[in-house]
Protein backbone atom coordinates (compact mmCIF):
# COMPACT_ATOMS: atom_id res chain seq x y z
CA UNK A 1 0.00 0.00 0.00
CA UNK A 2 2.86 2.38 0.63
CA UNK A 3 4.16 2.27 -2.69
CA UNK A 4 0.77 2.73 -3.76
CA UNK A 5 0.46 5.81 -1.97
CA UNK A 6 3.86 7.49 -3.01
CA UNK A 7 3.55 6.00 -6.59
CA UNK A 8 -0.40 7.59 -7.35
CA UNK A 9 -0.84 10.12 -4.61
CA UNK A 10 3.00 11.98 -3.54
CA UNK A 11 1.20 14.98 -2.41
CA UNK A 12 -0.55 13.33 0.23
CA UNK A 13 1.68 10.42 0.89
CA UNK A 14 2.58 11.18 4.62
CA UNK A 15 -1.61 11.53 4.96
CA UNK A 16 -2.09 8.50 3.18
CA UNK A 17 0.43 6.01 5.08
CA UNK A 18 -0.13 7.61 8.32
CA UNK A 19 -4.14 6.04 7.42
CA UNK A 20 -2.84 2.83 6.13
CA UNK A 21 -1.35 2.40 9.97
CA UNK A 22 -3.74 3.79 11.90
CA UNK A 23 -6.53 1.79 10.64
CA UNK A 24 -4.76 -1.40 8.98
CA UNK A 25 -1.39 -2.02 10.57
CA UNK A 26 -2.19 -0.62 13.94
CA UNK A 27 -5.31 -2.92 14.58
CA UNK A 28 -2.81 -6.13 13.18
CA UNK A 29 -1.08 -6.03 16.01
CA UNK A 30 -3.51 -6.95 18.15
CA UNK A 31 -5.62 -9.51 16.29
CA UNK A 32 -5.97 -13.07 17.33
CA UNK A 33 -4.59 -13.84 13.86
CA UNK A 34 -3.37 -12.32 10.78
CA UNK A 35 -4.28 -14.25 7.27
CA UNK A 36 -2.97 -13.15 4.27
CA UNK A 37 -1.38 -15.19 0.98
CA UNK A 38 2.17 -14.22 0.83
CA UNK A 39 4.47 -13.90 3.77
CA UNK A 40 6.02 -10.83 1.96
CA UNK A 41 2.71 -9.46 2.64
CA UNK A 42 2.46 -10.63 6.72
CA UNK A 43 5.65 -9.21 7.17
CA UNK A 44 4.98 -5.80 5.80
CA UNK A 45 1.68 -5.49 8.04
CA UNK A 46 2.71 -7.81 11.68
CA UNK A 47 6.41 -8.80 12.25
CA UNK A 48 7.27 -11.89 14.05
CA UNK A 49 8.50 -9.71 16.98
CA UNK A 50 4.88 -9.16 18.13
CA UNK A 51 3.59 -11.76 20.33
CA UNK A 52 0.17 -13.45 21.04
CA UNK A 53 -0.36 -12.90 17.24
CA UNK A 54 -0.57 -16.16 14.70
CA UNK A 55 0.15 -15.54 11.23
CA UNK A 56 -1.26 -17.93 8.78
CA UNK A 57 0.01 -17.67 5.05
CA UNK A 58 -2.91 -19.00 2.74
CA UNK A 59 -1.69 -19.61 -0.77
CA UNK A 60 -4.15 -18.07 -3.48
CA UNK A 61 -6.38 -21.20 -5.20
CA UNK A 62 -6.00 -22.52 -8.42
CA UNK A 63 -9.26 -23.82 -10.85
CA UNK A 64 -7.55 -26.66 -12.12
CA UNK A 65 -10.53 -27.82 -13.83
CA UNK A 66 -9.66 -25.09 -15.97
CA UNK A 67 -5.98 -26.50 -16.78
CA UNK A 68 -7.39 -30.27 -18.22
CA UNK A 69 -6.78 -31.17 -21.78
CA UNK A 70 -9.22 -33.11 -24.05
CA UNK A 71 -6.43 -34.11 -26.69
CA UNK A 72 -3.07 -33.26 -28.44
CA UNK A 73 -5.21 -31.72 -31.18
CA UNK A 74 -6.27 -29.12 -28.80
CA UNK A 75 -2.36 -28.33 -27.52
CA UNK A 76 -1.26 -28.07 -31.21
CA UNK A 77 -4.71 -25.63 -31.88
CA UNK A 78 -3.42 -23.85 -29.10
CA UNK A 79 0.19 -23.36 -29.76
CA UNK A 80 -0.96 -22.20 -32.97
CA UNK A 81 -3.27 -19.80 -31.92
CA UNK A 82 -1.09 -18.02 -29.88
CA UNK A 83 1.69 -17.79 -32.60
CA UNK A 84 -0.90 -16.23 -34.42
CA UNK A 85 -1.15 -13.34 -31.42
CA UNK A 86 2.34 -12.68 -31.55
CA UNK A 87 3.09 -12.95 -35.04
CA UNK A 88 5.39 -16.19 -34.21
CA UNK A 89 6.32 -19.43 -36.30
CA UNK A 90 6.81 -22.90 -35.49
CA UNK A 91 10.36 -23.34 -34.12
CA UNK A 92 9.76 -19.85 -32.34
CA UNK A 93 10.33 -19.50 -28.35
CA UNK A 94 7.60 -17.62 -26.76
CA UNK A 95 7.53 -16.22 -23.22
CA UNK A 96 4.39 -15.46 -21.70
CA UNK A 97 4.14 -12.78 -18.85
CA UNK A 98 0.37 -12.56 -17.11
CA UNK A 99 -0.19 -9.53 -14.60
CA UNK A 100 -1.27 -6.11 -14.04
CA UNK A 101 0.79 -3.59 -15.64
CA UNK A 102 2.22 -1.89 -12.86
CA UNK A 103 5.70 -0.69 -11.78
CA UNK A 104 5.75 -2.67 -8.99
CA UNK A 105 5.33 -5.70 -10.80
CA UNK A 106 8.68 -4.54 -13.05
CA UNK A 107 7.96 -5.81 -16.28
CA UNK A 108 10.49 -3.58 -18.23
CA UNK A 109 13.02 -5.13 -16.63
CA UNK A 110 11.58 -7.97 -19.14
CA UNK A 111 11.65 -6.05 -21.67
CA UNK A 112 15.61 -3.98 -21.18
CA UNK A 113 16.46 -8.30 -21.01
CA UNK A 114 15.43 -8.02 -24.68
CA UNK A 115 17.14 -5.32 -25.39
CA UNK A 116 20.39 -6.47 -24.13
CA UNK A 117 20.15 -9.80 -25.40
CA UNK A 118 19.96 -8.20 -28.76
CA UNK A 119 21.99 -5.51 -29.10
CA UNK A 120 24.33 -6.27 -26.06
CA UNK A 121 24.41 -4.05 -23.06
CA UNK A 122 25.81 -1.00 -24.42
CA UNK A 123 22.68 -0.58 -26.12
CA UNK A 124 20.89 -0.85 -22.39
CA UNK A 125 22.76 1.19 -21.14
CA UNK A 126 22.41 4.06 -23.42
CA UNK A 127 18.63 3.11 -23.24
CA UNK A 128 18.52 3.55 -19.46
CA UNK A 129 20.68 6.45 -19.30
CA UNK A 130 17.99 8.53 -22.11
CA UNK A 131 20.62 8.26 -25.27
CA UNK A 132 19.45 5.07 -26.81
CA UNK A 133 17.77 4.87 -30.02
CA UNK A 134 16.64 1.84 -32.19
CA UNK A 135 20.04 0.50 -33.56
CA UNK A 136 20.53 0.45 -37.04
CA UNK A 137 19.40 -2.98 -38.90
CA UNK A 138 23.16 -4.03 -39.52
CA UNK A 139 24.24 -3.46 -35.95
CA UNK A 140 22.17 -5.76 -34.33
CA UNK A 141 22.76 -9.60 -33.75
CA UNK A 142 20.39 -11.59 -36.75
CA UNK A 143 17.36 -12.35 -34.29
CA UNK A 144 16.55 -11.86 -30.86
CA UNK A 145 17.68 -15.31 -29.12
CA UNK A 146 18.84 -17.18 -25.87
CA UNK A 147 20.63 -20.14 -28.03
CA UNK A 148 21.32 -18.36 -30.82
CA UNK A 149 19.03 -20.44 -33.19
CA UNK A 150 15.28 -19.98 -31.95
CA UNK A 151 13.54 -16.24 -32.01
CA UNK A 152 12.73 -14.93 -28.99
CA UNK A 153 9.16 -13.82 -28.50
CA UNK A 154 7.27 -12.05 -25.63
CA UNK A 155 3.63 -12.34 -25.05
CA UNK A 156 2.38 -9.60 -22.53
CA UNK A 157 -1.16 -10.37 -20.95
CA UNK A 158 -3.18 -7.76 -18.87
CA UNK A 159 -3.13 -3.97 -18.96
CA UNK A 160 -2.62 -0.97 -16.27
CA UNK A 161 -0.62 1.76 -16.02
CA UNK A 162 2.19 1.13 -17.19
CA UNK A 163 1.34 -0.02 -20.33
CA UNK A 164 1.46 3.40 -21.76
CA UNK A 165 5.41 3.65 -21.67
CA UNK A 166 5.97 -0.59 -21.67
CA UNK A 167 4.59 -0.07 -25.79
CA UNK A 168 6.57 3.19 -25.94
CA UNK A 169 9.47 1.26 -25.36
CA UNK A 170 9.19 -1.69 -27.08
CA UNK A 171 8.20 0.79 -30.14
CA UNK A 172 11.04 2.46 -30.26
CA UNK A 173 13.30 -0.07 -30.05
CA UNK A 174 11.65 -2.44 -31.97
CA UNK A 175 11.46 -5.30 -29.73
CA UNK A 176 9.74 -9.03 -30.44
CA UNK A 177 7.26 -7.72 -28.36
CA UNK A 178 2.98 -8.55 -28.15
CA UNK A 179 0.63 -6.82 -25.58
CA UNK A 180 -2.35 -8.35 -25.23
CA UNK A 181 -4.03 -6.12 -23.06
CA UNK A 182 -7.10 -7.83 -20.83
CA UNK A 183 -7.86 -11.43 -21.23
CA UNK A 184 -10.81 -13.32 -19.86
CA UNK A 185 -9.89 -16.27 -17.19
CA UNK A 186 -11.02 -18.98 -19.29
CA UNK A 187 -8.74 -17.64 -21.73
CA UNK A 188 -5.47 -17.90 -19.94
CA UNK A 189 -4.93 -21.48 -19.55
CA UNK A 190 -4.50 -21.92 -23.36
CA UNK A 191 -2.03 -19.47 -23.09
CA UNK A 192 -0.01 -20.80 -20.07
CA UNK A 193 -0.24 -24.23 -22.18
CA UNK A 194 1.63 -22.69 -25.50
CA UNK A 195 3.78 -21.18 -24.43
CA UNK A 196 7.47 -22.55 -23.97
CA UNK A 197 8.51 -20.16 -20.94
CA UNK A 198 6.22 -18.08 -17.98
CA UNK A 199 7.70 -15.23 -16.96
CA UNK A 200 7.46 -12.61 -14.12
CA UNK A 201 9.79 -9.57 -12.58
CA UNK A 202 8.04 -8.97 -9.82
CA UNK A 203 9.79 -9.54 -6.36
CA UNK A 204 6.64 -9.56 -4.37
CA UNK A 205 2.79 -10.42 -4.64
CA UNK A 206 -0.18 -9.44 -2.95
Amino acid sequence: MEYYVVQYAKSIAWLGNFFYWVFAKLPARYANANAAPTLCFLDSHIRHKVKGCMRVRIPSGVADERFKVDSDAQLVAERRDLERICGGSPGDCICIMVQRLAPEKDTMHALEALLELRDGPEALAAAKAGKGKAAATGSRRAICSIDGKSPLRLVVVGDGPARKSLVNFTEKFKLPVTFTGNVKNDRLPPLYRAADVFVTCSTSET
